[in-house]
């Protein structure tokens, strides 16, 4: 941050330090009497751990910034289905997939304490709000050769009533 009249900028060194895993699990059955479909269920697990040293800036006199130490956390559990259709071709194999899965937020958004450095007085900024629940959408599909050339496109969604995330992964891979 640049202070009018100062000669510097702020500069912040403080450590920081972050954890996150996303894991998931599921279990697929054989369901050929259900016109060839496989199904199962699919748990997830969303977690992740920071935290962050107090520190101030320097540089910019009066506008330094002091930041307060913080800690946050995110642990969202989810539970959902998953159906999978095999179709064998004369030149390898196509795999359609489809998944929902709802995942619930157990955990509130971070905030932060902040002051500048010619006032006493503290502020707080809350960081953004993730929404409590969501619906996890994914579609997926696949051909394989049988020469081991293989090409895929999947589709992922993250619905909610505060945001919508989506993503289109277009992929070829071929072994030699």
């Amino acid at each position: 941050m640049a202070a009018p009249g100062s000669k510097g900028v702020a500069q912040d060194r403080r450590p920081g330090h972050r954890l996150a895993d996303c894991q998931e699990w599921g279990e697929i059955t054989d369901s050929t009497a259900w016109i060839g479909f496989d199904s199962g269920s699919v748990a997830l697990l969303d977690a992740g751990f920071g935290h962050r040293s107090a520190a101030t800036e320097t540089g910019a006199g009066a506008f330094n910034l002091a930041v307060g130490e913080a800690s946050w956390g995110r642990l969202v559990p989810g539970l959902g289905a998953e159906v999978k259709h095999e179709i064998a071709l004369d030149t390898g194999t196509i795999t359609a997939t489809a998944r929902a899965a709802w995942q619930h937020s157990l955990l509130g958004a971070p905030s932060q304490t902040m002051a500048f450095a010619g006032t006493n007085a503290d502020f707080s900024v809350q960081g953004a709000s993730a929404a409590a629940d969501r619906l996890n959408l994914g579609l997926g599909l696949k051909f394989q050769t049988d020469t081991n050339f293989t090409l895929s496109a999947d589709y992922a969604g993250s619905l909610s009533k505060n945001s919508n995330q989506h993503s289109v992964r277009l992929a070829g891979m071929g072994q030699f």
